[in-house]
């Protein structure tokens, strides 16, 4: 983008720096991720995010706590997210997190809302058991509760995400690249030819057409819309 030959590997000097770098001063550390931002529409803002470190035995990488300005990017991989779900397991367990100091947490993962809902519930599940037991006591039952093995029987982790097969393997590039971005200017452009041609009107019409005979199956995973008001 910035006429670099790409085989020199190239580190963007004006955007962000994606390349994962540790560096305080890139561009990622200093702009897109700081939790003013993360956290703008959240009803605390950036003080959702937790300042009570978790035990070292359940410390996540590039996820110290407390942190007071930003969230560095971190390439995901099953292990890490796994040690995530673990420490915010525990600090609400032990009764240290509210509910929205373990969702801004897990969100800083990339944990989808229903994974954070089911790892909040069995957190406060596993709360009342610990309830009148010492803390030798209490941290023996954790440890024994957070196996990733026991995370996995809880339905808190995927099965996926233990069978040995790597995170890159499961990239959601169909959905999210094709339905989510490409197809929305896809479609402006078609809109744009055929308003051209003026035979816009003609072409959502056959298009309609074809969307009637899809909503006769009334499948609860496809919603059709006539055009042109949306994007069907």
């Amino acid at each position: 983008m910035f006429g670099v030959d790409i085989n020199n590997v190239p580190v963007c000097q004006q955007c962000c720096d994606w390349d994962f770098d540790k560096n305080p001063n890139s561009e990622a550390w200093k702009q897109s991720c700081s939790l003013s931002k993360v956290f703008a529409k959240t009803k605390k803002g950036a003080d959702v995010y937790p300042n009570v470190n978790p035990p070292s035995t359940f410390t996540a990488e590039d996820r110290s706590l407390p942190e007071m300005s930003h969230l560095r990017p971190k390439r995901q991989t099953f292990k890490w997210l796994i040690s995530g779900i673990k420490a915010a397991f525990v600090m609400t367990a032990y009764g240290v997190w509210f509910k929205y100091m373990l969702d801004s947490f897990l969100r800083s993962f990339g944990i989808n809302q229903e994974a954070r809902e089911k790892v909040y519930a069995s957190a406060i599940q596993a709360k009342e058991t610990l309830k009148g037991l010492n803390e030798e006591e209490r941290e023996n039952a954790l440890s024994t509760i957070t196996t990733t093995q026991s995370l996995v029987t809880q339905g808190i982790v995927p099965r996926s995400w233990v069978c040995g097969v790597g995170i890159s393997k499961f990239i959601e590039v169909p959905m999210h690249l094709l339905f989510t971005g490409v197809t929305s200017d896809c479609w402006k452009l078609l809109q744009g030819v055929m308003a051209k041609a003026r035979r816009k009107t003609q072409y959502n019409e056959s298009i309609n057409n074809v969307l009637d005979q899809i909503s006769v199956f009334k499948l609860d995973w496809i919603k059709t819309k006539e055009l042109p008001d949306t994007q069907w």
